[in-house]
């Protein structure tokens, strides 16, 4: 499938179903030029090999909304790449240099509403071996990942809301190793509000889901949820319910599910606001690893709720179908000097082999406007990792920040600075990497 054409053809039949008078309609095209040393370019544990990248990055932003009817968020552009001494690497052609992030919601009757994503992006291949993410040269592919999720919301009672829906979902990856699949979900939800600001849920999935290199499934998730709204500020959240498996020629499986969370908003300290989840359930990898920017941080798209959140489940593309449990904090606090802190815990096992992913980490991102025009930004990660049946434990850092100058209304100039290191007990894809670059992004 020709992926640009797809993404074009998308946004363009959704823009002709509009009605033009009622729209809201703004585009931001821009231009980035940026210069890249990277000391290790393919991250070597001994023969470390330096180069200079230069990147061009043309962009154009289309923000859509016709208020009733149809939301369009379209974000595309290129990163055309070329190596100063390893010019084979270059990137030029349009598979390797696009980037796309297409978020839409069409409402073309009262109560339906169809949900569109497409994403076009470098991931990572497998967590086991040594990447970064800034890098296109090691462990790295394209990928393409697309959902289409038509639902109908129907009240049956002032007080018992119902929702029937379909999701398509394909995952596309340029790498032989890349799990590529389809996936056929057909969901209901019936949502009772009680007394005393509770909510019951009660959910059913159906999944048919066809990946090309691991076992291919049916799976039928049956849950019960409670909310609670304790406070204005303050909500509890609980699940439990099970899931049946059907593999094709490889017999059946069935396993609980659960989850449990609770989100804090701070009525004393303004930005102040505390998210705490800690889940068991079946999951495929391309749900987890599709990470998108937007609005200027790291978030991840959840194919399963259709919403960008900060929790990360960083998975790898060449697994199936896995069993994963997973604890995540978020602390988010501040209105000038922005703070968030996100301590993670996760063990996938992936259900047809026995391979394990254990991953115990802490994410920190801080920003800070130094002045009207200026803003800093730091971040920090600290990881450990544990994959079996090899044995391998694995320590991950890294450690960067960058520095932003808003020249004029049209001009921005960043100067960063990134490390990266992994140390493995096997000494296998052991690395350290520096970055350092200068970026001039012109907005028209």
């Amino acid at each position: 499938m020709n992926k640009i054409l797809f993404i074009g053809l998308i946004a363009v039949s959704l823009l002709s179903t509009a009605t033009l008078a009622s729209a809201r309609f703004t585009i931001s095209p821009s231009i980035a030029v940026k210069g890249i040393y990277d000391d290790n370019l393919f991250l070597s544990p001994t023969d470390e090999e330096d180069d200079f990248i230069t990147t061009i990055s043309p962009k154009v932003v289309l923000d859509y909304k016709t208020g009733k009817s149809l939301d369009i968020n379209l974000d595309y552009g290129f990163d055309f790449k070329f190596y100063s001494d390893n010019s084979d690497f270059n990137e030029t052609s349009i598979k390797e240099t696009q980037r796309a992030k297409l978020v839409a919601q069409v409402r073309p009757v009262n109560r339906v509403f169809v949900d569109i994503f497409d994403i076009y992006q470098k991931t990572p291949v497998d967590i086991k071996r040594g990447f970064v993410e800034e890098s296109s040269v090691t462990n790295m592919t394209v990928s393409n990942v697309f959902t289409l999720s038509p639902r109908l919301e129907l009240p049956i009672t002032p007080s018992l809301d119902s929702t029937f829906g379909y999701r398509f979902t394909n995952a596309w990856y340029d790498a032989d190793e890349g799990n590529k699949s389809d996936g056929h979900t057909f969901y209901a939800t019936l949502t009772k509000r009680l007394p005393s600001r509770f909510s019951l849920s009660l959910n059913y999935d159906y999944l048919i889901y066809r990946p090309d290199l691991t076992p291919k499934y049916d799976k039928q998730h049956v849950a019960v949820r409670i909310d609670y709204q304790m406070k204005s500020n303050l909500k509890f959240w609980g699940e439990i319910g099970k899931d049946y498996v059907d593999f094709k020629n490889a017999g059946k499986d069935n396993t609980e599910v659960w989850g449990v969370g609770s989100e804090y908003i701070s009525d004393f300290m303004e930005g102040l606001k505390l998210t705490v989840t800690y889940s068991k359930s079946l999951s495929e990898s391309l749900i987890s690893v599709t990470e998108s920017i937007d609005a200027d941080e790291i978030r991840y798209y959840d194919i399963n709720t259709l919403q960008f959140t900060r929790i990360s489940d960083r998975g790898s593309i060449t697994s199936g179908l896995s069993e994963l449990k997973k604890l995540n904090i978020i602390l988010e606090a501040g209105t000038k000097l922005l703070l968030a802190v996100n301590p993670y815990y996760s063990i996938r096992d992936e259900i047809t082999t026995s391979r394990e992913d254990k991953v115990t980490g802490v994410e920190i991102n801080i920003t800070y406007p130094l002045a009207t025009r200026s803003i800093i930004s730091l971040n920090g990660l600290l990881e450990k990792e544990e994959f079996e049946p090899d044995n391998e434990n694995v320590d991950r850092y890294g450690l960067g920040g960058e520095f932003s100058y808003n020249v004029n209304r049209y001009l921005t100039a960043n100067l960063g600075y990134k490390y990266f290191e992994r140390d493995s007990n096997l000494d296998a894809d052991d690395f350290t990497n520096n970055l350092i670059w200068l970026q001039a992004i012109l907005t028209f």
